[in-house]
């Protein structure tokens, strides 16, 4: 509500609370060291620019490797939340699609 002509202090967030979010999935791979922590991140995901409700695509050309923990895998859990707070990233609509590249590992 606007009274008197007046403009308010600070604007509104128009991304819904934020800009970017992790991808985790527990007991895929090795915890890594984030803030004060570990934790099972796959990758940070920047959705600044995105248009709600339109399609966004975001393609990296250097993928992150991690240590795969498990000697099998038959079941991946995946997990998107927000960088902030934590919580899980809310989807109203639409189809999110993830590629998990496996790279055996050669010790010498």
């Amino acid at each position: 509500m606007v009274r008197n002509n007046e403009v308010a202090k600070y604007g509104c967030d128009l991304r819904g609370g934020f800009s970017s979010f992790a991808v985790y999935s527990k007991g895929l791979t090795e915890n890594m060291i984030i803030g004060n922590s570990l934790s099972s991140l796959l990758r940070v995901v920047s959705v600044a620019g995105a248009t709600p409700g339109e399609y966004y695509e975001k393609i990296y050309d250097s993928p992150i490797y991690s240590r795969v923990l498990p000697k099998e895998v038959n079941e991946i859990e995946i997990e998107l939340r927000t960088m902030d707070n934590g919580r899980l990233v809310p989807f109203e609509f639409g189809t999110v699609l993830l590629v998990l590249i496996f790279k055996k590992v050669i010790n010498f």
